[in-house]
C-alpha cells in the first residue's frame, strides 16, 4: 500500500484498476461464468435446429468412419462418399 501524501491515500492497493499494469478493471470470471445460457435451452435450441435440417433433408448421419488411420484426407474422401 502506497503511504498518503504520494497521491495514493485513498487507492489502496497498486493493483487496483486506476493504476496502470492493474488489473482489469472489468467482470470477474465469476460473473462471466453466471452469463452462461442454461444447459436446458441450450439442447432445446440444438433439438430445433437439428429437427429444421432434418425436415429440409440436409442432415446427414454417419454412424462409424471406415478409415485405417486418422488421416484429413481420408476422412474427407469418407465424407464426400
Amino acid at each position: 500500500m502506497e503511504a498518503e501524501g504520494h497521491g495514493a491515500g485513498r487507492i489502496g492497493s497498486i493493483r487496483s484498476p486506476l493504476w496502470r499494469h492493474g488489473r482489469d478493471g472489468t467482470w470477474s470470471d465469476a460473473a462471466v461464468l453466471r452469463l452462461c445460457f442454461p444447459r436446458k435451452k441450450l439442447l432445446g435450441a440444438l433439438r430445433s435446429a437439428l429437427a429444421a435440417k432434418f425436415a429440409d433433408g440436409k442432415l446427414t448421419i454417419v454412424n462409424a468412419f471406415d478409415v485405417k488411420e486418422p488421416k484429413t484426407k481420408q476422412f474427407r474422401t469418407a465424407l464426400e462418399r
